[in-house]
């Protein structure tokens, strides 16, 4: 397969490489995207943050500036302008990628004749059709459409390629946001290598691993431990106020960019999550590392964790601590399944469907620019 001299070009807010300092599943997904087709065709990447600027073989990277950074809260009033000032006026036959914060442009690039592809990862285009959202967060979405230059219309509704990260975003896009361009799913990379036969020391086993971010209910993980006292609660991801109280075994760790490393210091990892999680890329890799796993069932966690870990239809305290407590081991389950069902998530299929999906753009792209 081959895609060579075929342009593209990722039109996206923000760069993190992996191990970069506030990488996420999200970024390391556009990460690993730009990597796989880098290998067959011409890839640039313009980007507004890029605190690390490292880019796979065969890209290039080109960051651009804000002209209402000046001014807190009007990026709305340039921030088309802005994007649009990195494409060339012709792009007949360039393939152009944009995220949640960059669709704002969709109309007029397809106009200027780019074949387009937005990647959707979470609920920011949702507007006030979150699905299964509080008030905040519909509002919080709303807002970010006004702040990208949407207003109150989706743009990603002028995609003519969409990509989703699970079967429930496919459906939330085509159910809540009537998206008809036919969305692709692809999976998010599993990018650390599998080590389902992990042994794990007394003191991780002693311990639950949590990431935390807004939505991942902290507050819930605080009230399990101190339901159960004699495990540490071990916290990763956002960092917590240090007003916020915690009982003597909660540890905030912060940011580990080591996943392998911070995935052997808890061999139980909880994911109970209030929203709707678009997919769950953190279960996927702690089942990799011989992890066990429970999830609340929101959005595409059960369909990250399939049959390989423990899925919660709500957050009654003593179930969720019966569980934590039960000796249940991720051992006793068919490795061979397991491996199966992570494979779907490898770097290497992501790759190869990424690329297989791209070709077939490109031929469309070169058949409408010859005739």
């Amino acid at each position: 397969m081959s895609i060579d001299k075929q342009r593209l070009i990722f039109l996206l807010e923000s760069w993190r490489p992996p191990g970069a300092p506030g990488s996420t599943g999200g970024t390391l997904y556009n990460y690993y995207l730009v990597s796989a087709l880098s290998e067959v065709a011409d890839v640039t990447v313009f980007t507004l943050d890029a605190p690390d600027t490292r880019v796979p073989a065969g890209a290039e990277l080109h960051l651009f500036s804000e002209k209402a950074s000046f001014l807190p809260g009007s990026r709305f009033l340039f921030w088309k302008q802005d994007l649009l000032a990195c494409l060339p006026e012709d792009g007949n036959d360039i393939i152009l990628v944009t995220s949640t914060s960059t669709n704002a442009i969709l109309d007029v690039a397809i106009r200027r004749g780019f074949s387009t592809v937005s990647i959707v990862q979470a609920y920011e285009d949702f507007g006030f059709k979150v699905p299964d959202g509080s008030p905040i967060k519909r509002l919080n979405s709303l807002k970010r459409l006004l702040v990208t230059g949407q207003f109150f219309y989706p743009k990603i509704r002028n995609a003519g390629h969409v990509i989703v990260n699970s079967e429930y975003m496919l459906g939330a896009l085509t159910k809540n946001l009537g998206v008809g361009s036919n969305p692709f799913l692809l999976y998010p990379p599993l990018s650390i290598d599998i080590n389902v036969g992990q042994i794990f020391t007394p003191d991780a086993r002693n311990s639950i691993g949590f990431v935390n971010r807004e939505g991942k209910n902290f507050d819930f993980v605080v009230s399990l431990a101190e339901r159960i006292p004699e495990y540490d609660f071990l916290i990763f991801g956002h960092p917590v106020s240090d007003d916020v109280e915690v009982p003597r075994n909660v540890k905030i760790v912060g940011w580990v960019s080591d996943k392998i490393k911070m995935f052997r210091q808890a061999y139980t990892w909880i994911m109970p999550s209030l929203w709707m999680e678009p997919f769950g890329l953190v279960v996927i890799e702690a089942m990799s590392q011989g992890c066990r796993v429970g999830v609340s069932a929101r959005g595409g966690l059960p369909e990250a964790i399939g049959n390989h870990g423990k899925v919660f239809n709500g957050f009654d305290i003593d179930e969720w601590g019966g569980w934590l407590r039960d000796g249940y081991s991720q051992n006793n389950l068919d490795e061979v399944e397991l491996r199966d069902h992570l494979h779907q998530f490898s770097l290497e299929n992501f790759s190869a469907t990424a690329k297989e999906y791209f070709l077939k753009i490109a031929t469309e792209l070169s058949m409408k620019v010859s005739t």
